[in-house]
C-alpha cells in the first residue's frame, strides 16, 4: 500500500508543478460552467426566438379573431388559445411567458381599445413577474398586433359606419341633466364631426381608405396609450425544472473536469514510458500491479478534487444547491472510477505522447459531445438523448444532475452508478492488460 500511495503522491505533485496542465484540469471546467451558466440564464429562462403566449378569447368577436390572427403572424410568438384556468397554469408552471385575456366588450367598438382608466379592461396580461426581460418585448408585439387589427377595422366601411351610427344614436339619447360638462353646444359639435366621418367612410375610394390613420405602414395611433394592464402570477415551483441555469452547467463543467484529468494522466503514463521511468520502476521492488494502482489512485484523487472544488465554488458564488450530498458523493466516486478506467485504456492507444494526446482527446470530445459537455442533456433533441446513452459522460452528468436538482430516487440513480462502475472496471482491466503486453513487447 505504501508503494501505491508513493506513486500516487508523486504523480499529483507533478500535476501541481505543471501550471498549464493544472489550468485545464481545474480552471477550464470552472470557466466553462460559469460562461455557459450566464448564457443559459438569459432574461429569466426564456428565449426571445419563440416567446410562448397563451391567449384566452372570451370576447369571440370578429375584432378579437383579427387580433389573434395578427399575433399568429409574428414569428417571434408561439400562440396557443386556451381556457382561462389552463392559461394561468401555463404561466404558473413556467411553460408560457404570459397569458393574454381578451375580455367581453373588446369587439364592441373602438371604445374597447381606448377604455377609460376606471373601466374594466378589455385586454389583460397575466404574467410571471420573474420574466421581466421578455415582457418588454411582448408588450411591443401586442401593441403592434393591435394596430394590425385596427387597420382591418378602419378599412371596413360597414363596421365604421355602424360605429358612427351608434355614436350618433347615443348622442341623441343623452340626458343634459347627467351629461356634466358635455353641453348641448359640444354635443352638436361632436355630432357634426361624426356625420363628417360617416360621409368619409361612405364616399372615400378604397385606396384612400386603406391609407387611413391605421392603414398600410402609416404607423398611426400616436397619442393613444395602448399598454395592456398587467396582473402578476407567481410561478409554481416545479421539481422537474432546474432551479437556475448553473444547476445545468455545473454538471457539464464537472464532466469537463473528469475529461481533463483522464487525458492528463493518460499522457503522463506515455511520458514515463518514453523517458524510461516505468522501466526503472519495474526493475525496483515495486510490482507492475502497484505501478498501475498508483497511477489510477492519483487520477481518482484528482477527479474527486476537481468535482469537490466545482461543487463548493458553485454553492458559494452561484447559488448551486445540492439535493442530496450522499447521492453526490456516490455519483462522484462512481464517475471518477469510470474515468480512471477510461484513462487506463486511452494510455494504450499509442506509443508516443503526441499519439496518445491526440487520440485521447479525439475520443473524449465524442464522449463530451454525446454526454452533455457541449450541449446540456436538457436541451438535446430526443434522438440525441437516446444516442447519448452510449457515452459514459452522459451517465456521469445524469448522476450529478440527480444529486443536484433532478428529483430521482435511489432506484433511478442506481443504473447510472452501475454503468459508471462497470465502465471503470472494464477499462481498468483491459487497459492494464494492454499496458502489460506493451511493456513486455518492449
Amino acid at each position: 500500500m505504501y508503494e501505491i500511495s508513493a506513486i500516487a503522491l508523486k504523480d499529483l505533485r507533478l500535476l501541481l508543478r505543471d501550471k498549464g496542465g493544472l489550468f485545464w484540469v481545474v480552471g477550464w471546467p470552472f470557466i466553462n460552467a460559469i460562461i455557459f451558466g450566464f448564457l443559459f440564464s438569459g432574461g429569466g429562462g426564456g428565449s426571445l426566438g419563440g416567446l410562448s403566449l397563451a391567449v384566452v378569447d372570451n370576447d369571440r368577436s370578429a375584432l378579437s379573431a383579427a387580433y389573434v390572427a395578427e399575433l399568429r403572424k409574428n414569428d417571434a410568438l408561439t400562440v396557443e388559445e386556451l381556457p382561462l384556468e389552463a392559461a394561468r397554469n401555463k404561466v404558473r408552471k413556467g411553460q408560457a411567458v404570459a397569458a393574454l385575456s381578451i375580455n367581453d366588450g373588446f369587439g364592441d367598438g373602438f371604445g374597447g381599445l381606448f377604455a377609460d382608466a376606471g373601466s374594466t379592461p378589455t385586454l389583460q396580461l397575466l404574467v410571471d413577474p420573474s420574466r421581466t426581460a421578455e415582457q418588454g418585448f411582448l408588450q411591443g408585439m401586442l401593441i403592434q398586433a393591435q394596430f394590425g387589427a385596427l387597420s382591418t377595422r378602419f378599412q371596413d366601411r360597414t363596421f365604421m359606419r355602424g360605429q358612427v351610427a351608434e355614436g350618433l344614436a347615443a348622442l341623441d339619447d343623452y340626458d343634459p341633466a347627467t351629461a356634466g360638462a358635455f353641453t348641448p353646444e359640444q354635443r352638436d359639435l361632436v355630432k357634426g364631426m361624426l356625420r363628417s366621418a360617416d360621409d368619409f367612410f361612405a364616399n372615400a375610394d378604397d385606396e384612400v381608405l386603406s391609407g387611413g390613420p391605421f392603414g398600410g405602414d402609416s404607423g398611426g395611433g400616436a397619442g393613444f396609450d395602448l399598454a395592456i394592464p398587467v396582473v402578476g402570477i407567481e410561478r409554481e415551483a416545479n421539481p422537474n425544472n432546474p432551479p437556475t441555469a448553473f444547476s445545468i452547467t455545473f454538471p457539464s463543467g464537472m464532466l469537463w473536469g473528469l475529461l481533463a484529468c483522464c487525458a492528463t494522466f493518460a499522457v503522463s503514463i506515455v511520458q514515463e514510458r518514453e523517458r524510461g521511468t516505468l522501466r526503472r520502476l519495474r526493475i525496483s521492488p515495486v510490482t507492475p500491479r502497484d505501478i498501475l494502482l498508483g497511477k489510477g489512485l492519483a487520477c481518482f484523487v484528482a477527479c474527486l478534487f476537481v468535482l469537490a472544488m466545482l461543487l463548493v465554488a458553485g454553492a458559494l458564488f452561484f447559488g448551486l444547491t445540492v439535493r442530496s450530498l450522499p447521492f453526490f458523493a456516490m455519483s462522484a466516486v462512481s464517475a471518477a472510477f469510470a474515468f480512471v478506467g477510461i484513462m487506463m485504456l486511452l494510455s494504450t492507444m499509442g506509443r508516443t505522447e503526441r499519439a496518445v494526446g491526440g487520440s485521447a482527446w479525439a475520443v473524449l470530445l465524442v464522449v463530451a459531445l454525446l454526454g452533455g459537455g457541449m450541449v446540456p442533456l436538457l436541451f438535446m433533441p430526443e434522438f440525441m438523448r437516446s444516442l447519448s446513452k452510449l457515452s459514459p459522460g452522459r451517465w456521469a452528468v445524469y448522476a450529478f444532475e440527480g444529486a443536484i436538482w433532478r428529483p430521482l430516487p435511489a432506484a433511478e440513480m442506481l443504473p447510472a452508478w452501475l454503468v459508471l462502475v462497470g465502465v471503470g472496471a472494464v477499462g481498468c482491466a483491459l487497459g492494464a492488460w494492454l499496458l502489460r503486453r506493451s511493456e513486455a513487447a518492449d
